[in-house]
């Protein structure tokens, strides 16, 4: 948020995706900031269509390594995704370089909605190790991984398409 300028709450701001409209609206191109933060949120998202591809070609691809999915100490992440700390400056970044407060709004909601569906890929059980105890139901396993991998391509989708909206306006 800019100086003095405070981000809407859910509740003050219950949007959906589909009911924001980036036309017209645009970040300071000339801000040094916002042009930092629309590169590396493309960076960021050109690595999660990377996982896209990757588990098109291969269900069993290990793509954590495409999120920066941090070990957990028991219940605990054991430190911040570093993705999601780039996201949050990233957004914070661009939000500030809106030239009113719509534009702002908006992209402060699109932040939102691009960090809440990182953690909903996050918390997808592929990124589990299945349980090698039981090797009667191996097939079972597989096919319900086989299942996971194309819930986690829906998450990942939707996160391109929050992503993609949120680069609109950076053009």
């Amino acid at each position: 948020p800019s100086a003095g300028a405070k981000a809407k709450t859910p509740r003050e701001d219950p949007r959906e995706l589909e009911d924001i409209n980036p036309a017209g609206k645009r970040v300071d191109a000339t801000s040094g900031e916002a042009q930092k933060a629309a590169a590396n949120l493309k960076a960021i998202r050109d690595r999660v269509d990377n996982a896209l591809a990757r588990l098109a070609q291969d269900p069993l691809a290990d793509v954590a390594v495409n999120f920066a999915v941090v070990p957990r100490k028991g219940l605990v992440l054991d430190q911040q995704n570093p993705i999601i700390r780039d996201l949050r400056r990233d957004i914070a970044d661009l939000a500030a370089a809106a030239g009113d407060a719509t534009t702002r709004d908006d992209i402060e909601l699109l932040g939102r909605l691009v960090v809440t569906q990182f953690y909903a890929i996050m918390r997808s059980d592929v990124f589990q190790a299945p349980s090698l105890n039981d090797s009667k139901n191996f097939m079972l396993q597989a096919e319900a991984r086989n299942l996971r991998v194309v819930g986690l391509q829906g998450l990942i989708l939707r996160w391109l398409e929050i992503a993609d909206k949120i680069l609109l306006y950076c053009t």
